[in-house]
């Protein structure tokens, strides 16, 4: 889709995202543990909203990109916070599965 950038404008877009996604590593690990100090089972809720949520800006920013460039950087760092919410949390829910004791256990 060819949204109308130059390549600097794309460029400058694709590093708020990359910003965004670092973000979204550090907070999403640290709202993971939170929620799973909470109950076990609420981790998988937060990958599952931000996931979703994710998808928004992303469209926003393909279908109907903003004319202003604090719009489009804003569109492209909060969808990588939210995208990338997930990554962190998924491994430690996936070694939640079994238990401590049965890990490594042929």
């Amino acid at each position: 889709v060819d949204t109308g950038l130059t390549v600097h404008e794309a460029t400058v877009v694709m590093g708020f995202l990359t910003i965004g996604q670092f973000a979204g590593n550090i907070l999403g690990s640290e709202a993971g543990q939170r929620l799973y100090n909470i109950n076990p089972r609420l981790p998988p809720l937060l990958m599952v909203t931000a996931g979703t949520l994710g998808v928004a800006p992303f469209w926003i920013l393909i279908r109907h990109t903003p004319s202003s460039a604090l719009g489009r950087c804003a569109l492209a760092a909060i969808g990588g916070t939210l995208a990338s919410t997930t990554g962190p949390n998924a491994r430690a829910t996936l070694s939640n599965v079994t238990e401590s004791r049965q890990r490594g256990v042929a």
